[in-house]
């Protein structure tokens, strides 16, 4: 045999449910506060275009391990290296 739920104490019960769960103190914002809110946005994704740029061509961790791992390549002494006569490629 299964208990019956026992009742709830007076007084415990849930609140009925607001008839409107998120008043807007202004249903309607003033077209100066669009416009002002609008430019900032347009503000915001154009710097997070240019932040995301930047950090793509830095290099990953995966280099830095490659630079850990593998010795550095050894200098030549600068009498043996030869002058580029025509830096162009």
């Amino acid at each position: 045999m299964t208990k019956p739920e026992p009742e709830p104490e007076p007084g415990t019960t849930d609140p009925p449910p607001h008839p409107h769960p998120h008043p807007h103190p202004h249903p309607h914002p003033h077209p100066k506060q669009v416009a002002a809110k609008d430019t900032l946005i347009q503000q915001k994704e154009k710097l997070y275009v240019e932040l995301k740029s930047i950090l793509a061509r830095q290099p990953g961790p995966e280099v830095a391990k490659q630079l850990q791992i593998e010795p550095a390549p050894e200098s030549e002494p600068e009498t043996k290296s030869k002058p580029n006569p025509d830096p162009s490629p």
